[in-house]
């Protein structure tokens, strides 16, 4: 489980609309600890008292793996992807020295996911690429074989 902590829910950070300010995420720790060993249906009885049974059964999940409809939104900028760790020129021959797995935020522009990077190290640009963006398949020569990717 990973949960993030805010000071501040609207200073603009992709995780503060979700995040926990330090009163709530001490009282969910707290819950933690109090429901460690616990009987997993004594501690649903008892947090829906206090929460209610939807609010629980939502943090419970259906036990697959996919985002939430909060997390939507800004879901291809908080992964990692290939980006450039400095100005590219066409041409360049790609290499890990050259490239970076970023978490691309708000700022940069997203890149190829991180499972393709071997497929690209050693192809050169056909076009700049800034500092800091992500490489995407439309840089490189092979773009047209990717699009199906």
């Amino acid at each position: 489980m990973e949960k993030h902590i805010t000071l501040n829910k609207s200073a603009g950070g992709l995780d503060d609309p979700v995040a926990l300010n330090p009163d709530d995420f001490s009282r969910m720790t707290a819950a933690m600890a109090r429901f460690t060993g616990a009987d997993i249906r004594e501690a649903v009885k008892e947090l829906a008292c206090e929460y209610g049974r939807e609010r629980v059964e939502a943090c419970l999940g259906d036990g697959a793996k996919k985002p939430a409809a909060s997390e939507l939104p800004n879901y291809g900028r908080t992964n990692r992807s290939l980006h450039a760790v400095g100005p590219l020129s066409s041409g360049t021959i790609l290499t890990p020295r050259n490239t970076a797995l970023l978490r691309t935020e708000k700022v940069l522009r997203p890149g190829i996911p991180p499972k393709f990077r071997h497929e690209i190290y050693g192809k050169p640009l056909i076009r700049d690429v800034a500092s800091g963006d992500g490489i995407t398949w439309d840089d490189l020569a092979l773009a047209s074989k990717a699009a199906g990717k």
